[in-house]
């Protein structure tokens, strides 16, 4: 997740935001506003995004009208269940990012994605992934990977000879799974 989520408050709203949320021993994942009740969650910044809603169980913050440019600061807490049912987090792990709310002229449905599939190799292997991220209309300026220590990433490149395809590899002999995002600038 990245600290920065831009959103041009000129695009239809709500903007769904999506959470990457994922528990490797496969336990219920919801996620839920952080609070100050028994103890400060929030550090000060409980119910700032106001107006939006949270999807607690498939961790999708729905951001809707706001009037006013500028940065908003959000608290959530993303915890693990055993199951459906149980009332008691096993875990539970604060996320702090912030919304900045711009005044944008772009055009609003070119969002860039993301076109490489998650994938996994198997252990003491050289694992390399190329990740392809795709944008019509802007030109991506960076591809960030969230990758444990050791990872090697390489530097942003065209992919092909189209203009709107871009790459950057991460590779290192170990198992794991990556998740790539990407960041925009206009």
């Amino acid at each position: 997740m990245q600290p920065f989520v831009t959103v041009n408050k000129n695009c239809a709203m709500p903007y769904a935001l999506r959470i990457p949320v994922h528990d490797e021993d496969g336990d219920v994942v919801r996620c839920r506003w952080a609070t100050n009740s028994i103890t400060d969650e929030c550090g000060g910044v409980c119910n700032i995004l106001r107006n939006s809603v949270l999807d607690q169980s498939n961790c999708i913050l729905y951001i809707n009208a706001i009037p006013v440019t500028g940065r908003y600061a959000v608290a959530l807490q993303i915890e693990d269940f055993g199951n459906q049912r149980d009332p008691i987090a096993l875990s539970s792990i604060p996320l702090q990012f912030i919304v900045n709310v711009i005044d944008g002229t772009s055009m609003c449905n070119t969002k860039p994605r993301i076109e490489t599939p998650l994938i996994e190799s198997p252990s003491n292997t050289m694992y390399r992934l190329t990740i392809i991220a795709r944008s019509i209309g802007s030109q991506i300026v960076e591809v960030n990977i969230a990758s444990p220590v050791g990872f090697i990433k390489s530097e942003l490149l065209r992919y092909g000879s189209s203009n709107d395809r871009w790459q950057a590899s991460d590779q290192k002999c170990k198992t794991l799974k990556i998740v790539g995002e990407y960041k925009k600038y206009e």
